[in-house]
């Protein structure tokens, strides 16, 4: 019977730390982390940190920390309990007892236990959580704050894009096309496109019986770090020989922080896509070109 009320103990004592621990645990993944691994990806919140600089162990005084900081937060979750549930507890935990056999409410021994619950927990995750970058590789790229309609319009965007090819040229139209389909690719992947390229698909024409008469429109892409930009330009004859006039209007623009709007997307993809079905041109420019290319 003995054994059987000891292992009774056992079971609900190590239940009843895991619960108290996982208290802890979610406690701390609600507050923010404290700063001290800016290098570090992953780290979203102060378990996280805390994670980190126990599994690490380089940081002596970060390590201390974190224990410190876990101590504290096991406490806050063990303060409540009734004394009568700590000397329960403490019959694992403690040799002492009254004359009754009655162990005395340990409260730092049952914190301690829930302490190190929570820094073996920390100790369980795995180095591939966190990533630790280099400040210099930061600058190198931006990172685009991209929601899933973004992706969804940049995609449909890529696409459209793709049927564009056979209005191309020129080597020149190939090159800045496939510039354009790069820089769609690189700010999916939430990278910097490194470019700076405006490429137009184009039906203006010029009448050459009369070279005033130049009309048309022209569905554009311009992509570079400051971000991706759909418009639509619309050229009319101004009355002199082979000149035009031209407005142009903006439908959508994602830069790195901001998003596209889905509806405004929407109506440049149908204003490209109804452009298609006439006879058609590319014109671009270029200004920068990763090195790659």
């Amino acid at each position: 019977m003995k054994d059987v009320l000891h292992d009774t103990f056992q079971r609900y004592h190590q239940a009843r730390v895991r619960q108290l621990a996982a208290r802890g645990i979610k406690a701390m993944q609600a507050l923010e982390a404290g700063g001290l691994f800016e290098n570090i990806s992953g780290i979203d919140n102060l378990w996280d940190e805390a994670c980190w600089a126990i599994l690490d162990g380089s940081d002596d005084d970060a390590f201390e920390a974190a224990v410190l900081t876990v101590s504290q937060f096991a406490a806050a979750e063990t303060h409540d309990l009734l004394s009568e549930e700590i000397s329960l507890h403490c019959y694992l935990l403690s040799h002492e007892a009254d004359d009754d056999g009655i162990p005395p409410p340990d409260m730092p021994a049952m914190t301690k236990e829930v302490s190190e619950h929570m820094q073996e927990t920390a100790n369980a995750r795995s180095f591939g959580d966190f990533e630790e970058t280099d400040p210099d590789d930061a600058e190198v790229g931006i990172t685009w704050a991209l929601s899933l309609d973004d992706r969804q319009c940049l995609q449909e965007i890529k696409d459209t894009i793709w049927q564009w090819r056979s209005a191309a040229r020129s080597g020149h139209d190939l090159l800045a096309l496939g510039a354009i389909l790069t820089g769609l690719e690189s700010i999916l992947q939430q990278e910097d496109p490194g470019l700076v390229v405006r490429i137009g698909l184009s039906n203006v024409t010029i009448n050459v019986d009369d070279e005033a008469d130049i009309d048309g429109h022209s569905i554009e892409i311009a992509i570079s770090n400051e971000g991706c930009e759909l418009c639509k330009t619309q050229y009319s004859p101004t009355g002199q020989r082979q000149s035009r006039d031209h407005e142009t209007k903006v439908f959508a623009f994602l830069s790195p922080s901001g998003h596209f709007s889905q509806t405004s997307v929407d109506e440049w993809l149908l204003n490209a896509r109804e452009l298609m079905a006439h006879r058609v041109v590319i014109e671009a420019s270029i200004d920068a070109l990763p090195d790659y290319f």
